[in-house]
């Protein structure tokens, strides 16, 4: 069964602290978003984009290719 917008996590494939690591992450975000709401709202922080506009993007259309030289 697929998810929209949802990611699979592997036991199988994944070190275990690999995986604890994750639900480290997972268990901070959690919290963060009892305590801070907004700041999950504002994600993602460090990225050097902002939330992308997806209404815009999809009316102003910008699509381009380039094509090696042979």
């Amino acid at each position: 069964m697929g998810v929209f917008e949802a990611f699979k996590v592997s036991g199988w494939s994944e070190s275990k602290q690999t995986l604890d690591a994750f639900v480290d992450a997972m268990e901070k975000i959690a919290q963060e978003a009892k305590e801070n709401p907004q700041l999950l709202k504002d994600a993602p922080h460090d990225a050097s984009l902002r939330r992308l506009d997806e209404v815009r993007a999809a009316k102003q259309l910008v699509l381009c290719a380039t094509f090696p030289q042979d």
